[in-house]
């Protein structure tokens, strides 16, 4: 049975329901009840899943990927839930530490460096 959806251009009510074939579609809002603002919508099919192969799934994977390290670089809540939280602790341990170690480098007034 195929599945449609309606909206009352009266009311904004959408809603789906089962019509065998060849039955008329309903011309009644069942949430207004005004006659003649029902129309029928276009809806996707397979529930508006697509399937991607080859070049096209392997096109949406690198957007995907691209889009995810950029989130993740941008927040570090989506950067733990990647990499996981016990290896980013030890990462920003790491980091943390690192700082302390490495050397403060200044600019002199005539532009050399000079170590600290």
């Amino acid at each position: 049975m195929p599945v449609f959806e309606t909206k009352c251009d009266s009311c904004e009510h959408e809603w789906e329901d089962i019509y065998f074939p060849g039955e008329p579609l309903p011309t009644v809002c069942p949430e207004c009840g005004v006659e003649g603002q029902v129309r029928k919508l276009i809806s996707l099919t397979a529930n508006g899943r697509v399937e991607l192969y080859g070049h096209d799934l392997k096109s949406k994977l690198k957007e995907d990927g691209r889009k995810l390290k950029s989130e993740a670089l941008k927040n570090e809540n989506v950067l733990a839930n990647l990499i996981g939280e016990n290896k980013y602790h030890t990462q920003e341990v790491q980091r943390t530490e690192a700082k302390k170690v490495r050397p403060k480098i200044k600019t002199s007034k005539t532009g050399k460096r000079i170590e600290q």
